[in-house]
């Protein structure tokens, strides 16, 4: 799991850059939202609130080792990022984001958590307001709208946009010019 890998690299100390991708078509969609609500005659239930806190301690537990990483760590968005798996890419110290439109594998990040009854609450909201604002941060938050990624760029969400195959090699230039420097100090910063 996601969880264990991040255990790892933390116990790694020979490594000194991590770059978090989807191998898949989309960066993340997020949790099933089976298992967070159901719609019935039109409505949505949400689940037990015992079931829907574990949701969240678990989803904030795996949030906060990416924040807190003794190793800085830059994510790679592409295709669509979304509610969960948009809250672990905020958590990342850097983001670098697939330009283009959708046929093009461009990035389209949001938190449709709002409009199905549940809420971002795996430590994006404080630390997508920490990134982009409070008054971006709400909007997005609120109104469970996607962005594109000119939108994340001029936000602040992400720092940089590539097409899709270069999102990796400008992420090793970076991770390359991070390693280079001394360990301890990037650590501290």
């Amino acid at each position: 799991t996601l969880s264990q890998k991040l255990d790892e690299i933390e116990k790694d100390t020979s490594m000194r850059v991590v770059i978090m991708q989807s191998s898949g078509k989309h960066a993340s969609f997020g949790a099933d939202l089976n298992e967070l609500v159901v719609k019935t005659d039109g409505f949505y239930t949400n689940m037990s609130k015992e079931d829907a806190a574990k949701h969240i301690d678990d989803g904030r537990i795996v949030a906060n080792k990416i924040f807190k990483l003794r190793i800085p760590i830059i994510g790679l968005i592409h295709g669509f990022c979304l509610g969960g798996g948009a809250e672990f890419y905020t958590c990342c110290d850097v983001l670098y984001g697939a330009s283009g439109g959708k046929d093009e594998s461009g990035m389209m990040y949001g938190f449709p958590e709002p409009t199905i009854g549940a809420m971002a609450g795996w430590m994006s909201p404080e630390m997508l307001i920490k990134r982009i604002g409070a008054g971006f941060a709400k909007d997005i938050l609120f109104s469970g709208r996607f962005i594109d990624g000119e939108t994340a760029l001029k936000m602040g969400s992400v720092q940089a946009l590539f097409p899709k195959d270069d999102l990796m090699p400008n992420a090793m230039k970076w991770a390359g010019m991070v390693a280079a420097n001394a360990p301890y100090a990037i650590e501290s910063t």
